[in-house]
């Protein structure tokens, strides 16, 4: 009969054994990951809700060069709700270089 400490010697010869007690400390290193990741999101605004079905988020789908002032850098955002039942889409100047002025 075997002893607990020949069963133990016999799993070290299994390559897989090796991979298999680092587990523990892997898993626990992701969910300190995880956990710093999910509050720098909690930091982040919350992204602008639809104001047609109050139910979806406005998010940027298309930029693209405004007609007339894409010359000196504003452009033009698609802004599409992202619920599927909704389909809402409004266009929205974007100032990035800050030459129309604060509002």
């Amino acid at each position: 009969m075997s002893t607990l400490g020949d069963i133990v010697s016999l799993l070290e010869k299994i390559p897989i054994w090796k991979r298999l007690k680092t587990l523990p400390e892997q898993f626990d290193a992701l969910q300190a990951r995880v956990a710093v990741l999910e509050s720098e999101i909690a930091k982040r605004p919350s992204l602008e809700q639809c104001p047609i079905c109050n139910s979806g988020n406005l998010k940027v789908t298309a930029v693209s060069p405004h007609p007339t002032l894409g010359s000196v850098g504003v452009q033009e955002r698609l802004m599409t709700c992202d619920n599927p039942a909704c389909g809402h889409k409004e266009k929205r100047l974007h100032d990035p270089v800050g030459r129309m002025g604060k509002k």
